[in-house]
């Protein structure tokens, strides 16, 4: 099997490794600089912050009936057939270095939080992730300029942000665009 299969094999394995959670098993220290210990720290971090994703989900689902539950149960698939990919893209782009592992550890917990923050907005009207203060700062045009993904160059981000823009725009009388533009603003960029 050529060298870079192999690697490739065993990058695969670790990344499945830390998805799963088998490296977040040791303990966290804050104070190393390490890649494990990183990866540790990082993966333990997810980890609470998809148990509040999953809280999050659960209460809105319970709060939801009808056609809202059904499209909130779409509307999260396809933030996951977006996430994961997605991820797994950064991931790749810095394959094989050593922080690969670290990049992939902190799209999923910025794509993550992202959501959370989505999930907390449909249940209450808040938007506290600070996307309309720096909007505030920069100029209503300014907005725009948060166009990272363009439509057509991700299907999986365009199925997802138009169908959650949907729902904020049926919910909260948020303009699609402005909604695009704040999803947008929470994307690692590599």
């Amino acid at each position: 099997m050529p060298r870079l299969i192999v690697q490739s094999l065993i990058a695969g394995m670790l990344a499945a490794s830390v998805a799963t959670g088998v490296v977040a098993s040791s303990t966290c220290n804050p104070d190393s600089l390490t890649n494990p210990d990183i990866i540790t720290c990082s993966q333990q971090t997810l980890d609470r912050l998809d148990r509040v994703l999953n809280e999050q989900y659960k209460a809105l689902v319970g709060e939801s009936s009808g056609p809202r539950k059904s499209d909130l149960l779409s509307v999260q698939r396809s933030w996951l057939a977006f996430r994961d990919p997605y991820c797994e893209a950064v991931y790749q782009s810095t394959f094989p270095g050593q922080e690969a592992p670290i990049d992939k550890i902190a799209c999923l917990t910025q794509l993550t939080s992202a959501r959370v923050n989505e999930l907390v907005n449909l249940r209450s009207g808040f938007v506290g992730d600070g996307f309309y203060k720096v909007a505030a700062v920069l100029g209503a045009q300014s907005v725009q300029s948060f166009q990272v993904l363009p439509v057509g160059v991700n299907p999986q981000w365009d199925e997802y942000a138009s169908q959650h823009c949907a729902m904020t725009r049926t919910l909260l009388r948020e303009e699609t665009s402005r909604c695009l533009a704040r999803m947008q603003f929470h994307l690692p960029i590599n």
